[in-house]
């Protein structure tokens, strides 16, 4: 659903600041049966820094690495998506929630 119109937008430049340079979320394909296995293998693979490895709402991890490196990761058939990861904070709060 579309945001509020008195909510607050993020810009372009607001959103390039959000990001975190060379720091990556890396989203395993559907199947992937041992995500922490294949995310230490791609990692070293690639030379990056393994900082966390989901496994519970998807299956993945977060990285240190070159945007290089990143590139590469998204073009392994094991690979849905890699994007670069960010800071996101909440500003709002919602009352009569249960």
């Amino acid at each position: 659903s579309p945001a509020p119109p008195d909510a607050p937008r993020l810009s372009a430049a607001d959103a390039a600041q959000a990001r975190i340079p060379e720091q990556y979320i890396v989203v395993f394909r559907d199947g992937v049966a041992d995500a922490p296995r294949l995310a230490r293998r791609l990692a070293a693979a690639e030379g990056a820094r393994v900082l966390f490895t989901y496994e519970t709402a998807i299956r993945g991890f977060a990285a240190r690495m070159s945007a290089q490196a990143a590139e590469a990761l998204a073009r392994n058939p094991n690979v849905a998506f890699v994007e670069q990861d960010q800071e996101v904070t909440a500003s709002a709060t919602q009352t009569g929630a249960t």
